[in-house]
């Protein structure tokens, strides 16, 4: 006998698992958003949700790294909307997964910028599937490059 779940119910397991699920990863991003982190003769710079609709001055020669939540087995990626040049570079684009080893667990897609000359950058980036017209989502921040 098979018992089939109503729609209602669906959405409300998945409404209940979804903070177990994606909760770890949504707090590791906020927490990456105001520290700072050495790599090598760079400081890198972190920005994340808690920047989202703002605006962040950094310097000529900055690097920083943008890191957001992502699931792509559910074919929502972030996709770089806007155009980052003439101000900014993208010096990479990666996805780590989770560490928890589960099957369809999301883990953070990462981007790294270097601010090449002085002006401003509004980068807005669009959480969608390829294949559908509008996105789940919209991270946007604008970044005030300074002279040294």
């Amino acid at each position: 006998m098979k018992t089939f779940l109503s729609r209602r119910t669906k959405l409300l397991l998945v409404a209940a698992l979804a903070p177990a699920v994606f909760g770890n990863v949504v707090q590791l991003a906020q927490a990456q958003s105001a520290t700072k982190s050495e790599t090598g003769n760079d400081i890198v710079i972190q920005i994340g949700n808690a920047d989202n609709g703002g605006k962040r001055e950094l310097r000529v020669g900055d690097v920083f790294e943008l890191t957001l939540p992502e699931n792509p087995t559910t074919g929502y990626r972030w996709q770089l909307h806007s155009p980052v040049g003439p101000v900014l570079e993208v010096e990479d684009d990666s996805f780590a997964g989770p560490s928890s080893g589960m099957i369809g667990a999301g883990g953070l897609r990462s981007w790294r910028f270097r601010v090449l000359k002085e002006g401003l950058a509004r980068l807005v980036i669009d959480n969608r599937r390829s294949w559908e017209p509008a996105p789940i989502g919209t991270f946007e921040v604008t970044i005030e490059a300074n002279a040294q």
